[in-house]
This record gives C-alpha cells, structure tokens and sequence, in this order.
C-alpha cells in the first residue's frame, strides 16, 4: 500500500522509516526479511540496499521503493515488489485565539458559545479549501472523532478546545484555544453614608472606604 507522511513545509520531502513497512510486506511470514532498494535492479542484484532503521528522505514526490523479501537461511530464495511514497503538505491555517467572557447573573460558569467565528478566523485569508472541526479531546481531533457543534456550551471552567484543520489529503493540522469564564464579583449594599451638614452650605466631605469595606 502507499506509504504516506506528512510536511509541514513546501518541499515535498518527509522522513520514513522503512522497518514500518515489514509486517504489511511479510503479513505473517516466518523465517523472512525485507530488505528495501531504490531501484528495482538494486532488489534483484542485492545492491544498496537502504538502512530501513534511520530516517530516509524521499527524493521525488511521489517516489517507488522496491523491496525484497528473502528467506534468512537462504537468500537466493527471495521475492520482490514495490510500494509508493507520497508526501503531503500540512494544511497552513491561522491560530485561534483564547475565548474569556463574563458569566451571567447565575455565576455557575457555564455559558453556550458560538464558536463559528473562531472558525472563520481560523481560515481567513488561506488561500485552501479547509475544513474545520471542533473536539473536547485531542485524542478526538486527532483522529477526526465525536466533533461538537459550533455552538457548545461548556461543561468545565476553564475548557480545552482542540481543533482538526484538514484540506481533502492525507494531511491534517492540529491546535487548540481556551474557553474561559470569569464569574461575576458578588457585592454587598453598603449601608447609607449620613453626615450633618454643620454650616449648611449643602456640601460636606464623605469616607467612601467606609462603603468599600461593606461592599467587599
């Protein structure tokens, strides 16, 4: 099968580890070896072969690897074929910013959120068809599971959103961003501030620390 990875840059080239390979390409053989080649010759012939245990860097994109499988106790008993590298290109995409708002008169810290504009801004400006889903694990976004709607309502105070950015390839981009609720201050009316107006101008100069200290 094609062996793909992904880049995060534009060049094309990623890094493989053929040893990944051997189980698909012995599929329960015993007593067997892969061995790996850039040419199709080099299999025949036992030449070159590459180190499947250090990292390779394909060379065209996409590029045939040929492999050989040989019986360890003779190697003049050997089969070959080929599969596929392809490398493809982590989608670009914007970071998304931390959510913080204040919560209602309830001061539960649960709000509902409509998270369709951290989506647009997440594509703004790239120039890609994304698509954007929205995740309360990482493990989900990862693999593309149990996505939430654009309009969530939060269940912990702060909450982790984690979000799976892809454009149709093999390819997907990761991240995340903060819903945070801060509560609500409570006060205590402070009793009414009463003085005498001594000379009877209508003016006279009041302590607010006193109210402060009844509000707090």
């Amino acid at each position: 099968s094609i062996f793909e990875n992904c880049e995060s840059g534009t060049n094309d080239i990623a890094d493989f580890y053929f040893y990944e390979k051997d189980n698909e390409i012995l599929n329960g053989q015993w007593g067997k070896q892969v061995l790996y080649f850039e040419t199709a010759q080099d299999a025949i012939d036992r030449t070159d072969p590459i180190d499947k245990y250090s990292i390779y860097q394909n060379t065209s994109n996409p590029q045939t690897i040929h492999v050989r499988v040989e019986s360890f106790t003779d190697q003049e008993c050997y089969g070959t074929s080929s599969f596929t590298l392809e490398v493809g290109s982590i989608p670009l995409f914007n970071e998304p910013q931390d959510i913080i708002v204040c919560d209602d008169i309830s001061n539960d810290g649960i709000e509902t959120f409509d998270l369709s504009g951290t989506i647009d801004e997440i594509k703004q400006g790239i120039n890609d068809n994304l698509t954007v889903t929205l995740h309360t694990s990482s493990y989900d976004a990862e693999f593309g599971y149990n996505p939430i709607d654009a309009t969530f309502t939060n269940y912990a105070n702060p909450q982790q959103i984690y979000v799976r950015i892809s454009n149709g390839t093999y390819c997907h981009g990761l991240t995340d961003f903060l819903l945070s609720i801060v509560q609500v201050p409570v006060t205590t009316e402070p009793s009414p501030l009463v003085l005498c107006d001594e000379d009877y101008d209508g003016f006279v100069t009041f302590d607010l620390t006193e109210s402060e200290l009844q509000i707090l």
